[in-house]
């Protein structure tokens, strides 16, 4: 076998065990109550805050996101506010349940948000967001991201960790969908 050929095989092999390992990637990570949140790199945890609203749900002020956030503990804002989130999805359900986590990982981009949903599902999927049940794992696009989104995600987790028989998928759906109406119609 020619030494290039050699050097290319070994090359993909490192290059897959990084990506399915997910130590490839710069991350950061935030934990909350309910979340264990893993940032990839080219993700703007000011941003996200943006996205998610942290103003509502924290109930800060313009200046915040005006640059006055400077020596503030942007994780612990974060975790709040995903706290928060999970808190009015449980109430939209009527589905309280304290010792509830789930995991959630925010990618960049789409296209790197289907690298790793075809690592684990060996199929191309072109979504902005799902939530997998047997790694109790929420991925998410972070140009797609909104709060209703993330709103259906997390009310994915909560049925499922809820329910002892799952309910249909398409029950599922219409919780989920009203869950992520409602999230958006209270922070408007």
């Amino acid at each position: 076998m020619p030494k290039f050929f050699k050097i290319f095989l070994l090359s993909i092999a490192i290059l897959a065990a990084l990506l399915v390992s997910g130590d490839g990637f710069a991350q950061d990570a935030v934990n909350s109550k309910y979340f264990s949140l893993t940032i990839r790199e080219g993700v703007s945890k000011a941003e996200l805050l943006k996205k998610l609203r942290a103003d509502y749900f924290l109930q800060m002020g313009p200046a915040f996101f005006a640059g006055e956030s400077k020596g503030k503990d942007i994780d612990a804002l974060l975790a709040r506010t995903l706290d928060a989130i999970y808190l009015s999805v449980s109430d939209v359900l009527d589905i309280h349940m304290y010792d509830f986590s789930v995991n959630l990982e925010v990618f960049p981009e789409r296209s790197a948000l289907a690298i790793e949903l075809w690592s684990y599902l060996n199929k191309k999927i072109n979504v902005p967001s799902f939530y997998f049940y047997d790694k109790n794992k929420i991925y998410i696009s972070y140009p797609d991201l909104t709060l209703g989104m993330l709103s259906h995600e997390v009310a994915h987790a909560i049925i499922s960790h809820y329910f002892v028989v799952q309910p249909p998928v398409k029950v599922q759906e219409v919780l989920a969908g009203y869950v992520e109406y409602s999230v958006q119609k209270m922070v408007k």
